[in-house]
């Protein structure tokens, strides 16, 4: 038997898996002969908490991004494992089927919108088709629009719409709102946060617009230079709601010695 956490929610009773990571270190290589190289990764041991909404925060080029994608069996690290349930979630078909990875921007072919929403409903069998109708809906999009031809920030709408809609036990999203105008991401918190409710999963989320993520988190996890700095409960991580979720991330990151105001650039933008 699988070592499950079982979560209750206003539709009922939901089995959701341990996701972790031991020992995780990753170096890109680059240059001639693989000679040059970034070490985006130094030994990170994370356990994310089933049932809980986590923050994976940081500032640019900290690691985030490198993290979600071995957690989600999408890259394989230079050192240690992403681990479903003990299990090793690289090449496991049993972890594919219960972890999402949306992106900002998504990731689709450039099929018609309508399609690429089919595709994934066919893919996935946990997908409900008729939540991904109504936030269509919601987010404006045209069904027989082209998702290459779409913007910037509707095609980020689009990773939304089958992420929230896949029901995957463990939903990571990378930056997926980042795109979106103010109305957009206000109807991804609102839909996020009613659909967690009824239907509980796991979610891992990382985003620049630390502020817009204050009553959404229920656990922060910080990482700095490839390397986890904090991993707390959000209202203790905001040392008992004392000081709001964007200036505790800021004291936590100049605590390192690693000015943190740059991270906000692409918030002050939207």
């Amino acid at each position: 038997m699988r070592n499950t956490v079982i979560a209750e929610g206003g539709q009922g009773t939901t089995l959701l898996p341990r996701l972790s990571v031991a020992g995780v270190s990753h170096t890109y290589r680059s240059g001639f002969l693989g000679f040059g190289h970034t070490q985006a990764l130094k030994g990170v041991d994370l356990q994310i908490v089933p049932g809980e909404i986590t923050g994976l925060l940081g500032p640019n080029a900290s690691g985030k991004s490198t993290l979600m994608q071995i957690m989600a069996g999408f890259l394989i690290p230079t050192q240690g494992h992403a681990l479903m349930d003990g299990d090793k979630v690289v090449g496991s078909a049993w972890a594919a089927s219960r972890i999402h990875l949306a992106r900002e921007g998504g990731d689709n072919a450039g099929e018609k919108v309508g399609a690429v929403v089919k595709l994934h409903s066919q893919l996935r069998s946990g997908f409900d088709m008729e939540f991904a109708e109504h936030l269509l809906q919601r987010f404006d999009l045209p069904l027989k629009k082209s998702s290459n031809s779409l913007s910037r920030g509707k095609k980020s709408c689009l990773a939304a719409v089958i992420a929230l809609a896949s029901r995957a036990p463990i939903t990571i999203l990378d930056e997926v709102q980042l795109g979106m105008d103010v109305p957009s991401r206000q109807i991804f918190t609102e839909e996020l946060l009613a659909d967690y409710a009824d239907n509980p999963r796991t979610y891992v989320i990382s985003s620049h617009m630390v502020s817009e993520l204050e009553n959404v988190l229920s656990r922060v996890v910080i990482i700095d230079r490839g390397r986890v700095i904090a991993d707390q409960d959000a209202a203790h991580f905001r040392e008992g709601e004392t000081l709001s979720l964007q200036d505790a991330f800021m004291k936590a990151i100049n605590a390192t010695g690693n000015p943190a105001e740059h991270v906000y650039h692409a918030q002050e933008r939207n």
